[in-house]
Protein backbone atom coordinates (compact mmCIF):
# COMPACT_ATOMS: atom_id res chain seq x y z
CA UNK A 1 0.00 0.00 0.00
CA UNK A 2 1.59 3.24 -1.12
CA UNK A 3 1.61 6.23 1.84
CA UNK A 4 -1.25 8.14 -0.01
CA UNK A 5 -3.48 5.02 0.32
CA UNK A 6 -2.31 4.66 3.23
CA UNK A 7 -3.42 8.17 4.25
CA UNK A 8 -6.62 8.06 2.66
CA UNK A 9 -7.94 4.37 4.09
CA UNK A 10 -6.53 6.61 8.07
CA UNK A 11 -8.75 9.63 6.95
CA UNK A 12 -11.62 7.53 5.96
CA UNK A 13 -11.52 5.52 8.98
CA UNK A 14 -10.96 8.86 11.18
CA UNK A 15 -14.09 10.10 9.72
CA UNK A 16 -16.46 6.97 9.67
CA UNK A 17 -15.60 6.64 13.87
CA UNK A 18 -16.26 10.47 13.90
CA UNK A 19 -19.54 10.00 12.47
CA UNK A 20 -20.33 7.03 14.85
CA UNK A 21 -18.88 9.09 17.48
CA UNK A 22 -21.46 11.62 17.12
CA UNK A 23 -24.28 10.01 16.15
CA UNK A 24 -27.26 8.98 18.34
CA UNK A 25 -28.38 5.26 18.73
CA UNK A 26 -31.78 4.34 19.49
CA UNK A 27 -33.48 5.83 22.50
CA UNK A 28 -33.56 3.25 25.16
CA UNK A 29 -35.46 5.35 27.79
CA UNK A 30 -37.11 8.78 28.43
CA UNK A 31 -36.74 11.29 31.59
CA UNK A 32 -39.89 11.75 32.98
CA UNK A 33 -40.92 14.46 35.91
CA UNK A 34 -39.56 17.50 37.48
CA UNK A 35 -35.53 17.81 38.46
CA UNK A 36 -35.42 19.80 41.96
CA UNK A 37 -31.94 20.33 43.16
CA UNK A 38 -29.99 23.28 43.91
CA UNK A 39 -26.35 24.34 43.83
CA UNK A 40 -24.55 23.95 46.61
CA UNK A 41 -21.06 24.41 45.26
CA UNK A 42 -19.01 23.86 42.19
CA UNK A 43 -20.20 20.58 41.36
CA UNK A 44 -22.18 20.08 44.28
CA UNK A 45 -26.02 19.96 44.36
CA UNK A 46 -28.73 19.19 47.28
CA UNK A 47 -30.93 16.52 45.56
CA UNK A 48 -34.40 16.52 46.32
CA UNK A 49 -37.84 15.10 44.75
CA UNK A 50 -40.99 16.90 43.89
CA UNK A 51 -43.75 14.43 45.41
CA UNK A 52 -46.21 14.91 42.96
CA UNK A 53 -43.97 14.61 40.03
CA UNK A 54 -40.60 13.36 40.61
CA UNK A 55 -37.72 13.10 38.50
CA UNK A 56 -37.48 9.51 36.95
CA UNK A 57 -36.35 7.75 34.64
CA UNK A 58 -38.93 5.60 32.43
CA UNK A 59 -37.36 2.38 30.18
CA UNK A 60 -39.47 0.84 27.93
CA UNK A 61 -37.87 -2.50 27.66
CA UNK A 62 -38.65 -3.53 31.13
CA UNK A 63 -41.24 -1.40 31.89
CA UNK A 64 -40.49 0.24 34.88
CA UNK A 65 -39.39 3.85 35.99
CA UNK A 66 -36.42 4.44 38.16
CA UNK A 67 -35.61 7.27 40.15
CA UNK A 68 -33.78 8.17 43.17
CA UNK A 69 -35.45 8.95 46.99
CA UNK A 70 -36.55 12.13 48.43
CA UNK A 71 -34.83 15.06 49.22
CA UNK A 72 -31.77 15.44 51.98
CA UNK A 73 -28.60 13.92 49.86
CA UNK A 74 -25.93 15.75 48.13
CA UNK A 75 -24.33 14.53 45.01
CA UNK A 76 -21.64 15.80 42.64
CA UNK A 77 -23.34 14.80 39.47
CA UNK A 78 -21.45 13.01 37.03
CA UNK A 79 -18.09 12.91 37.38
CA UNK A 80 -16.88 14.05 34.42
CA UNK A 81 -12.91 15.86 34.60
CA UNK A 82 -12.86 19.28 32.57
CA UNK A 83 -11.18 17.54 30.10
CA UNK A 84 -13.23 15.36 29.59
CA UNK A 85 -15.68 17.27 28.87
CA UNK A 86 -13.96 19.12 26.43
CA UNK A 87 -13.05 16.13 24.45
CA UNK A 88 -17.22 14.82 24.84
CA UNK A 89 -18.07 18.23 24.03
CA UNK A 90 -20.27 18.30 27.18
CA UNK A 91 -20.67 19.77 30.59
CA UNK A 92 -20.76 18.48 33.95
CA UNK A 93 -24.52 19.85 33.85
CA UNK A 94 -25.69 17.90 30.29
CA UNK A 95 -26.06 14.55 31.92
CA UNK A 96 -27.22 16.06 35.81
CA UNK A 97 -29.75 13.55 36.24
CA UNK A 98 -27.78 10.55 34.83
CA UNK A 99 -25.25 11.55 37.58
CA UNK A 100 -27.95 11.80 40.54
CA UNK A 101 -29.29 8.65 39.84
CA UNK A 102 -25.89 6.98 39.20
CA UNK A 103 -24.60 8.16 42.49
CA UNK A 104 -27.70 7.33 43.99
CA UNK A 105 -27.31 3.76 42.88
CA UNK A 106 -23.71 3.31 44.30
CA UNK A 107 -24.67 5.37 47.83
CA UNK A 108 -27.63 2.99 48.19
CA UNK A 109 -26.48 -0.16 46.60
CA UNK A 110 -30.34 0.42 45.15
CA UNK A 111 -32.64 2.63 43.37
CA UNK A 112 -36.57 2.95 43.43
CA UNK A 113 -38.19 1.24 41.17
CA UNK A 114 -42.43 1.05 40.40
CA UNK A 115 -44.84 0.54 37.41
CA UNK A 116 -45.97 3.52 35.67
CA UNK A 117 -48.24 5.08 38.40
CA UNK A 118 -47.75 2.55 40.81
CA UNK A 119 -46.12 2.27 43.88
CA UNK A 120 -42.42 2.93 44.80
CA UNK A 121 -40.06 0.03 45.97
CA UNK A 122 -36.22 0.38 46.59
CA UNK A 123 -34.37 -2.59 44.53
CA UNK A 124 -30.95 -3.86 45.38
CA UNK A 125 -28.35 -2.53 42.59
CA UNK A 126 -24.74 -4.11 42.42
CA UNK A 127 -22.34 -1.86 40.99
CA UNK A 128 -22.69 -3.21 37.50
CA UNK A 129 -26.82 -2.40 37.17
CA UNK A 130 -25.74 0.70 38.41
CA UNK A 131 -23.43 1.74 35.77
CA UNK A 132 -25.50 -0.17 33.13
CA UNK A 133 -28.56 2.05 34.52
CA UNK A 134 -26.38 5.34 34.45
CA UNK A 135 -25.68 4.31 30.00
CA UNK A 136 -29.49 4.05 29.65
CA UNK A 137 -29.87 7.29 31.48
CA UNK A 138 -27.18 9.03 29.42
CA UNK A 139 -28.99 8.08 26.64
CA UNK A 140 -32.34 9.41 27.80
CA UNK A 141 -30.49 12.61 28.25
CA UNK A 142 -28.99 13.16 24.57
CA UNK A 143 -25.81 11.27 24.78
CA UNK A 144 -23.96 10.50 21.44
CA UNK A 145 -22.96 7.44 20.96
CA UNK A 146 -19.10 8.56 22.24
CA UNK A 147 -20.45 10.13 24.94
CA UNK A 148 -22.26 6.90 25.82
CA UNK A 149 -19.28 4.42 25.43
CA UNK A 150 -16.82 7.07 27.29
CA UNK A 151 -18.99 7.66 29.91
CA UNK A 152 -19.70 3.69 30.88
CA UNK A 153 -16.31 3.59 30.35
CA UNK A 154 -15.38 5.96 33.37
CA UNK A 155 -17.85 4.27 35.09
CA UNK A 156 -16.07 0.74 34.98
CA UNK A 157 -12.49 2.24 35.50
CA UNK A 158 -10.51 1.40 39.11
CA UNK A 159 -11.48 4.55 40.37
CA UNK A 160 -15.49 4.45 39.92
CA UNK A 161 -14.20 0.80 41.82
CA UNK A 162 -13.03 2.61 44.39
CA UNK A 163 -15.51 5.08 44.43
CA UNK A 164 -18.36 1.99 44.65
CA UNK A 165 -16.07 0.44 47.53
CA UNK A 166 -16.01 3.62 49.88
CA UNK A 167 -19.72 4.32 49.67
CA UNK A 168 -20.25 0.09 50.50
CA UNK A 169 -17.97 1.14 53.61
CA UNK A 170 -19.78 4.38 54.89
CA UNK A 171 -23.31 2.67 54.54
CA UNK A 172 -21.90 -0.36 56.66
CA UNK A 173 -20.82 1.85 58.79
CA UNK A 174 -23.96 3.75 59.55
CA UNK A 175 -25.89 0.39 59.32
CA UNK A 176 -23.84 -0.85 62.08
Amino acid sequence: MSVTAGKLAATLAWAALKRWATSHGDKLGEWRGRLVCEVKGENLWAVDQDAADPCRLWIPAVGLEYSWGGGGWRSDGPSIPIIGCGILHCTRETFLKSGFLHDYAYRMAGVYAREPGGKWSLVETTKRQADVLFRVAANAEGATRGQEAALYAGVKSSLAMAAWRMWRERERGRKA
